[in-house]
C-alpha cells in the first residue's frame, strides 16, 4: 500500500491481480526480494504450508498471549470476528481464511471485514480506526505526489497514520489517559491491549495535564504546518488537540504582541442610531457619522434594519461551521475548493509568514444568488445572504452622507463601482493558552471602501487613534451593546476622499475564550480608478494621493503583509 501511494499513476486496479482463484494481491507492487531472501521465502512458506490444524482447536477459546507476543492463538481469535460462515468449521474456516481467502475485491469489502476493537480500551479504538485512517493519508499521500511532487516517507506516513487517529480519538473522554508519545513509543501494546490506563475520578486532572504538557512539546513531529493549513485542521484543531503551549510558529515578535495586562485604556466608540436618518433628528445623525469618519474612522451603528435575533443566528452559523470536522471544512481549501469564491484558512498569506496569527477564516465572494446556492455551505447560505444584502444598504446609506459633505453626490452606479466587490470573512478565534504570545489578528487598516462587522461579546479589538495632536496611541474597543454592527473607513475611502476621512488601524488580541466576528468588506473592482476624486481636490487645492488601479493598491497591500498603513505609501504624493 505505501508503494501503491507512492505510484503517481496507481490506481485501485493495480494493487490486485485478477487470475483463475479469484483475485489477489499484486505482488508486483512490493520491493524485489535480495538473493538471500529468496531462499528465507521459500523456507517460510513450506513450513507454512506443512501446518494441520487439528479439530480440537473448535472447543478452545484463544486469548492473548500472556507474555505480551502476538501468538498464532491470538491471531486465530482475531480471525474468528471477521466472517465465518454459520455452520462453517473451524478447520475449514481456517485453513479458507489462511491460505485461500483472497483480497476483498472492493475498498467497501475490505473495511466491513476489518475485525472490531477488542474493548472499550484505547488499544481497541485504535484498531477500529486504523484501516480508516490508513486509507485518509495514503490517498493525501498520493495527492501530495501527483499535485506537489511531494514524496512522502514510510516513517512519514506512519506518524501520519498515528497523528490521524490520535485526533480522530479527540472527542473519547478515555484518551486524556494517554499522551501521543504513548502512541508512538507504544503502539503494539496499545492496540493488543496490554497498555490499559484507568484512574479515579480525583486523578483525571493529572492526567489532562501530562497529556497537554507532553503533547505540546512533540508536536513538531507531525508538522505542524501540513497539520494546520494544508491538512485543514486550522488553529481550532490545534487546540482541540489539547496543546498547553503556543507553538513557537505562532510566538510573536515582542514588538507585535499584545498584552492585556498593559493594554491600552478603554474607550467606547460613538454609537450612532442610524434610523434616525429618516426622522427629524436627520442633520444630528449625519453630523454625528461624519464626525465618525473623520476621527476615530470606526463607530457602531444600531437600529439598522437587522434584529438582534438574526444577527445571533449569524454567529451561531459561523461557530458551527468551524465546530465541523476538519474534513468538512477542508474541501473549501484554496486549490480544492469547488468555487474559486469560496476559502477556507488560517492566518494571513500564511505561506510568506515568519509568525501565524491565532484565527482560522471562511472567505466567501459573493458573485450572484445562484453562485451562493450552489456552492456555499448549508449551514450559513440562507443567513449569510441576508447579511449581505442587508449590510450593504446600510454601507451605502453612509457611504452617500460622507460622500455628500466633501461636495459628492452618489448614485447607484457610483456605489457599484466603489462597492460592487463583496465578501464575507467568517472569523474564529480560538482560545489561546498564552494569550500574551500569540496574536488574533496583527496591525492593519482595511483596504477597501466601507467594512460592517458583526462581533460577539467577547472583546479583544483595539485601533490606533491620535487625539487632540497628542502621540497616536493604541485604545482597545469594548464589547458591543447587543445587535450593535462596527463600521469602519477602509484605505480606499480615504483615497476617495483625499484624507478628509480616516481609515484607522486596528488590531485584535487573542484571549482565553474563543470568539467569532462576521465582516463584510466593499470594495472596486481591479480595474476600477481609484485617487481623490476631482470635486474633492478642487475643494482642497491639491491631491494628497496619485490615482492608480485598486487592483495594484490591493496587489501591494497585500504583499507588504500586516504592517499597518504602509500600504498607502504606494500612493501617497510627497512633498517636493
Amino acid at each position: 500500500m505505501y508503494i501503491a501511494s507512492n505510484s503517481r499513476n496507481a490506481t485501485v486496479s493495480s494493487m490486485c491481480v485478477q487470475h483463475e482463484e479469484g483475485i489477489g494481491w499484486n505482488l508486483n507492487l512490493r520491493r524485489n526480494l535480495f538473493e538471500r531472501e529468496h531462499g528465507q521465502f521459500n523456507e517460510l512458506t513450506n513450513l507454512l504450508q506443512g501446518v494441520v490444524f487439528s479439530d480440537d482447536f473448535d472447543s478452545c477459546r484463544w486469548k492473548w498471549g500472556t507474555n505480551g507476543q502476538f501468538t498464532v492463538s491470538s491471531f486465530y481469535d482475531r480471525f474468528m470476528e471477521i466472517d465465518r460462515s454459520p455452520g462453517e468449521a473451524v478447520t475449514q474456516f481456517k485453513t479458507t481464511l489462511v491460505w485461500t481467502k483472497q483480497m476483498p475485491s472492493k475498498l467497501e469489502e475490505l473495511l466491513i471485514a476489518w475485525p472490531k476493537g477488542k474493548g472499550g480500551h484505547l488499544g481497541g479504538r485504535l484498531w477500529g480506526l486504523l484501516p480508516y485512517a490508513t486509507i485518509w493519508v495514503l490517498w493525501r499521500s498520493r495527492n501530495d505526489l501527483i499535485f506537489r511532487n511531494k514524496l512522502s516517507s514510510v516513517e512519514r506516513i506512519s506518524n501520519e497514520i498515528k497523528a490521524t487517529l490520535w485526533y480522530w480519538l479527540g472527542g473519547w473522554p478515555g484518551r486524556r489517559l494517554y499522551s501521543f508519545p504513548d502512541l508512538v513509543t507504544c503502539w503494539f501494546e496499545l492496540v493488543n491491549g496490554y497498555l490499559v490506563r484507568t484512574v479515579s475520578t480525583q486523578e483525571l486532572g493529572y492526567g489532562v495535564f501530562t497529556f497537554v504538557s507532553v503533547m505540546a512539546l512533540n508536536f513538531d513531529t507531525i508538522n505542524l504546518f501540513d497539520f494546520v493549513v494544508k491538512q485543514g485542521n486550522g488553529v481550532k484543531g490545534l487546540v482541540d488537540s489539547g496543546i498547553s503551549k503556543v507553538p513557537d510558529l505562532y510566538i510573536q515578535p515582542v514588538d507585535k504582541r499584545i498584552s492585556e495586562a498593559n493594554s491600552e485604556h478603554v474607550v467606547p466608540l460613538p454609537l450612532i442610531d442610524i434610523s434616525g436618518l429618516d426622522g427629524p433628528e436627520h442633520d444630528q445623525v449625519e453630523e454625528a457619522l461624519v464626525n465618525a469618519a473623520e476621527t476615530f474612522g470606526f463607530f457602531h451603528v444600531v437600529n439598522h434594519g437587522l434584529p438582534i435575533q438574526f444577527l445571533e443566528e449569524l454567529k451561531d452559523a459561523a461557530h458551527n461551521f468551524f465546530n465541523q470536522p476538519a474534513e468538512k471544512k477542508s474541501v473549501y481549501l484554496k486549490g480544492l475548493s469547488p468555487s474559486p469564491f469560496l476559502d477556507y484558512g488560517t492566518s494571513f498569506v500564511p505561506d510568506s509568514k515568519k509568525s501565524f496569527e491565532w484565527k482560522d477564516y471562511f472567505f466567501m465572494l459573493y458573485n450572484s444568488d445562484d453562485d451562493a446556492l450552489k456552492y456555499w455551505p448549508d449551514l450559513c447560505r440562507e443567513v449569510v445572504l441576508k447579511y449581505i444584502k442587508t449590510s450593504t444598504k446600510i454601507a451605502t446609506r453612509i457611504l452617500e452622507i460622507l460622500m455628500k459633505n466633501i461636495g459628492v453626490e452618489v448614485d447607484d452606479s457610483m456605489a457599484e463601482t466603489y462597492m460592487g466587490i463583496k465578501v464575507v470573512n467568517m472569523n474564529y478565534y480560538p482560545t489561546c493558552p498564552d494569550p500574551d504570545l500569540a496574536i488574533g489578528l496583527g496591525r492593519h487598516s482595511d483596504f477597501g471602501v466601507l467594512t460592517v462587522l458583526l462581533q460577539d461579546d467577547i472583546g479583544g479589538l483595539s485601533i490606533k487613534v491620535q487625539e487632540d495632536g497628542k502621540e497616536e496611541e493604541w485604545i482597545e474597543i469594548p464589547p458591543p451593546i447587543p445587535g450593535a454592527l462596527l463600521v469602519n473607513i477602509g484605505d480606499t475611502l480615504q483615497i476617495l476622499s483625499n484624507g478628509k476621512y480616516k481609515s484607522a488601524e486596528h488590531r485584535v488580541r487573542s484571549s482565553t475564550q474563543s470568539r467569532v466576528s462576521v465582516p463584510l468588506f466593499l470594495f472596486p473592482g481591479p480595474k476600477v480608478k481609484i485617487g481623490p476624486l476631482p470635486q474633492v481636490v478642487e475643494k482642497d487645492g491639491q491631491a494628497q494621493y496619485k490615482e492608480c488601479l485598486f487592483g495594484d493598491y490591493k496587489s501591494q497591500y497585500f504583499a507588504r503583509g500586516y504592517s499597518g498603513k504602509q500600504a498607502l505609501d504606494f500612493v501617497k504624493i510627497t512633498s517636493p
